[in-house]
């Protein structure tokens, strides 16, 4: 396990614990941490982070060795990064408000995928694939959503005109589900199928 916290030393503390709670080691980080995650085989820690310098944000993904003091920063320029996780396959995936980066466990850049000219409004990551949500057009009338696997194929893209409000990443190849206010859908290899309809704003 790895519980990120502020600390006096510096302005953030991850410390990783055994599945029992006992506590293996400390890292110190001057950044922002906004997410960490820990390997499957519990060999790798990486630290997301995000550096404000002179008002500029400078995202930054760090992957250490455990039980070594062996680490990688990988720079991931001008953006804020938002989520980090291992994939089944071991590769890392990283969401930021720029896009979605693949790399492999030596840090070497596998896959990116650009929001361009789009704005994220909703994403998830599950043991196989990455589904993000962006807004099609400036108006943010449409919705273009979108799963990756972690081979860093697209498995689903779509546009709708639904407000989507929340998505979530299934395991089966192309498939994820969205929801609107008041109704869910699933994704199946780029087709949005209604899966069911609800009465009251969906909270989460």
């Amino acid at each position: 396990y790895a519980l990120a916290s502020h600390s006096r030393e510096s302005k953030y503390v991850v410390t990783l614990y055994t599945p029992s709670f006992r506590e293996i080691a400390r890292y110190y980080r001057d950044t922002y941490v906004t997410d960490v995650a820990v390997s499957r085989n519990g060999k790798q820690l990486a630290i997301l982070s995000v550096d404000s310098e002179n008002s500029d944000l400078r995202g930054i993904l760090t992957v250490c060795e455990i039980g070594t003091e062996s680490t990688v920063d990988i720079q991931l320029g001008e953006q804020l990064p938002l989520a980090v996780s291992y994939l089944a396959d071991g590769t890392l995936a990283v969401v930021s408000d720029g896009g979605v980066y693949l790399y492999h466990t030596d840090g070497m850049k596998k896959f990116v995928f650009p929001f361009t000219a789009s704005t994220l409004s909703a994403m998830d990551i599950s043991d196989t694939q990455i589904a993000v949500v962006c807004k099609a057009d400036t108006l943010g009338t449409q919705s273009r959503v979108t799963v990756i696997d972690q081979s860093g194929s697209i498995t689903a893209d779509t546009v709708t005109e639904e407000k989507l409000t929340a998505i979530y990443a299934a395991n089966e190849t192309g498939k994820a589900y969205v929801c609107t206010q008041n109704a869910a859908f699933t994704v199946n290899n780029g087709s949005l199928v209604p899966f069911a309809s609800y009465t009251g704003n969906l909270l989460s």
